[in-house]
């Protein structure tokens, strides 16, 4: 009977991991290294700071995780700090798409009575974006969100548009009878840009 040479390499000693009393020495020739971290992003980190700092190409590089959507969200969330450009063999969760993000965004909107601290979250956020008409332009993301807020609307659907057309009016009065551009939240605003939001 033939018997077994044993590991060549430290990858070939991967079956003696839970058993390491038993396991051949070390080679310490690279093919597999272990650390410990303390909880799943600092292990996530590690990963991410040794394939940096050894360059690595991503392409020669796979992370095999417990099931679950703990590691792949870590490593969304990390990767996009560092700009790696990463893939999931599973995809990636919804809620970290634009699309994802606007749905639960207007879900959670629609769910607390049309709050609108959660539409200006959606708003400065640049996931929910608005086109103006031909020469027009829009407001800025946070402008928007300020017209908003200062139009006192709070909840209810149905306060909207009463709030944001008492606003307008007002606007356009200051606008009217000075001749230029309306004092709105401390910033100069002309009143063009307020319209593009009705």
């Amino acid at each position: 009977m033939k018997k077994n040479p044993g590991p060549s390499s430290d990858l070939e000693r991967a079956p003696w991991l839970f058993s390491p009393k038993d396991a051949p020495p070390p080679f310490k020739d690279k093919t597999l290294e272990l650390f410990s971290a303390i909880g799943p992003t600092n292990e996530c980190r590690e990963i991410l700071r040794r394939i940096i700092s050894e360059n690595l190409p991503l392409d020669n590089v796979e992370i095999i995780h417990p099931s679950g959507d703990t590691y792949p969200s870590l490593f969304y969330v990390l990767s996009s700090k560092t700009d790696l450009k990463v893939t999931y063999a599973e995809g990636i969760a919804l809620g970290f798409t634009s699309a994802g993000k606007v749905f639960n965004g207007l879900t959670d909107w629609m769910e607390d009575n049309f709050l609108v601290s959660h539409l200006c979250r959606l708003i400065e956020g640049g996931n929910l974006k608005f086109s103006g008409e031909k020469g027009n332009d829009v407001p800025s993301p946070l402008k928007i969100s300020r017209y908003l807020k200062n139009a006192m609307i709070g909840w209810d659907r149905n306060r909207y548009i009463p709030r944001l057309k008492t606003v307008k009016c007002s606007l356009e009065s200051v606008c009217y009878f000075t001749g230029r551009p309306a004092v709105f939240c401390n910033a100069q605003v002309p009143i063009h840009q307020f319209k593009s939001l009705h």
